[in-house]
């Protein structure tokens, strides 16, 4: 016997939506389809670091891959990468975190609009202004109060 006391103890949303996750998962191979795209993610990424000739950084697994680059400016070409890529549609960091819902046509996509943002960012490390080409600063990293 227990007894369960909370304000939402009635609320059953969270529950129902885990069994559906849950059978859903049971017919999919969720994890072979994170490695699919997961791998097509960081092979793009080495593959524009070389055309760009970007000294990128690529760690975790597939399913939660990293980039950054091995410069010392790697905050503020993140913080650039970020910027150039949300101009065009897309937001996205140095941690890529794919879900079920990420298939290999989104991530071709989304590789197509990052080449075209690698040679911005190689333009940048070249030309060394990298900092005069971002609008707002360079991102911090960790959580810190902001006011």
């Amino acid at each position: 016997d227990s007894f369960i006391s909370s304000t939402y103890w009635t609320e059953g949303v969270g529950p129902a939506a885990a069994v559906a996750s849950i059978k859903k998962m049971q017919r999919i191979d969720v994890p072979a389809h994170l490695k699919e795209v997961g791998t097509q993610v960081m092979q793009g990424w080495r593959e524009l670091a070389a055309k760009y000739e970007l000294p990128v950084l690529i760690s975790g697994r597939p399913a939660s891959c990293m980039l950054s680059f091995d410069h010392p400016d790697n905050a503020a070409l993140l913080t650039l990468m970020t910027s150039l890529m949300l101009e065009r549609g897309y937001l996205v960091a140095g941690i890529c975190s794919l879900t079920l819902a990420h298939t290999q046509p989104i991530v071709a996509r989304y590789l197509d609009t990052l080449d075209q943002v690698f040679g911005e960012l190689a333009v940048a490390i070249s030309e060394n202004n990298v900092h005069q080409r971002l609008d707002h600063g360079v991102k911090h990293s960790g959580f810190r109060r902001l006011t």
